[in-house]
């Protein structure tokens, strides 16, 4: 009814890291001591239309990442054989079956977080992404705000993970 307010209620599965908190503050992820820092990162792109490449690339590049582009699975799979990335972000306007041969393929040629740019991906689709290595989604059509945060959650439990284990 209008004027009665709604409740909700979230569960979060959480586990415990050793090492390092990550500190959490308003929507961003943070580490100690500095240990994110986005230029000490390379995402590679993959996008065949050239307008949302330029876009993402023009956040990625305000963000201040290293980026790479490819405008195929192919060229981008020749560029991780021979360069290190840590974030593979991918154009997701597939089915999701496809795009999980994607990640499978991808995940094969290089240790990368793979991150998918999609539309209308939802329940058992994601999940069979996230099955075949897609590690986050950004909703179509990308928000700066959403491609910043997917980075950052990406990056900073990778960093933690590395920190925590040494």
């Amino acid at each position: 009814m209008p004027g009665q307010g709604s409740r909700f209620e979230v569960e979060l599965p959480l586990g415990v890291v050793e090492g390092e908190p990550v500190l959490v503050q308003a929507g961003a992820l943070s580490l100690p001591d500095g240990l994110y820092e986005p230029q000490a990162f390379t995402v590679l792109m993959i996008d065949d239309h050239s307008v949302e490449q330029l876009v993402l690339r023009g956040m990625l590049l305000r963000l201040g990442y290293r980026i790479r582009t490819a405008d195929s699975d192919e060229a981008a799979i020749a560029l991780l054989r021979t360069e290190a990335v840590d974030v593979v972000m991918l154009d997701g306007q597939l089915p999701a079956a496809d795009l999980a041969v994607r990640a499978l393929a991808l995940r094969g040629a290089a240790d990368a977080l793979l991150l998918a740019v999609v539309a209308g991906l939802q329940g058992a689709e994601r999940e069979q992404c996230r099955e075949a290595g897609v590690a986050g989604f950004v909703e179509r059509p990308a928000r700066f705000d959403d491609v910043q945060a997917a980075l950052q959650r990406l990056l900073a439990n990778r960093v933690g993970q590395q920190t925590a284990s040494a």
